[in-house]
């Protein structure tokens, strides 16, 4: 790759409206730079633009403070959530499971719902997904107790709650759809038997999980929004098996407590971006 297509990528550290004002600016400052100089200067150079770019990106997401900061994190939790929900289902329904929480017509509300939140229709999604939820809780306690189903659902519900009191500020996209192709893909090839047996597929989703993690990690001082996606749906998940008897173990509940703990990383650092760039 060349010295301009470096830059121009290095360049995406900045928001985009700062990119639009000033990004071929500082693209010929860069190149001017480092023009006949050695490769070492030029990356240093890039690393420096790359960090410069995060702090501005960290102050423009500031500004719209911790609410909705966190009000955007369960949305796109609630997305995930429903993402998972439908692969999963559509994955037992591969394998030929029978069960009543398996019913195409919930399937295929399930998929509605995900496609409303996905083109940006928020509030709808959001009273969907309770619906959904509200529908599938009776046949859902026949096979678990009612402290296991309040613990498995409580964080999703929280997150549906969101997404119609707090709902994202973006333009519908139908575009955005072409996301229902993950939870297909996901269920095609996870959910024929034995998955869990085949090494390739097992190393692929914790190559997934972990690239995710670690891209939540760096991005939390800058942006939280992915670290709280993801914090949630771990918090629903580890919830709903400290439900199960004997399941409480100490790491369980620390596991559990990262979706709070995000939150106020969260509160606090955008807080503190916010009172340097008013001071």
């Amino acid at each position: 790759m060349t010295r301009d297509g470096v830059t121009c990528m290095a360049l995406t550290a900045y928001p985009p409206a700062f990119r639009d004002a000033r990004g071929d600016e500082l693209r010929a400052t860069v190149l001017d730079a480092t023009d006949g100089r050695r490769v070492w200067h030029f990356a240093r150079e890039i690393t420096d633009l790359v960090r410069a770019g995060l702090r501005v990106r960290a102050v423009h997401t500031a500004r719209v403070g911790p609410a909705r900061l966190i009000a955007d994190g369960a949305c796109l939790a609630a997305a995930w959530t429903l993402t998972l929900d439908l692969a999963t289902l559509l994955g037992q329904r591969v394998r030929g499971e029978q069960d009543a929480l398996l019913a195409p017509w919930s399937i295929a509300l399930l998929a509605v719902v995900l496609g409303l939140v996905l083109v940006g229709f928020d509030r709808l999604g959001g009273i969907g997904a309770l619906v959904w939820i509200a529908t599938r809780t009776p046949a859902l306690l026949h096979d678990i107790s009612v402290s296991e189903a309040l613990l498995a659902t409580i964080v999703p519900v929280a997150c549906f709650a969101v997404l119609i009191a707090a709902p994202r500020r973006r333009r519908p996209d139908a575009r955005r759809l072409a996301w229902l192709a993950l939870p297909v893909a996901l269920a095609a090839v996870l959910g024929p038997p034995p998955w869990e047996q085949n090494g390739l597929l097992v190393a692929f989703v914790w190559l997934a999980a972990l690239s995710t993690f670690m891209a939540a990690a760096v991005l939390l001082p800058t942006d939280p929004r992915l670290a709280l996606a993801g914090a949630f749906p771990l918090a629903a998940i580890t919830m709903s098996v400290i439900g199960r008897p004997g399941a409480a173990t100490p790491i369980a509940i620390a596991v559990a407590a990262v979706a709070p703990g995000t939150v106020a990383v969260a509160v606090l650092r955008t807080r503190r971006l916010q009172r340097r760039a008013t001071g």
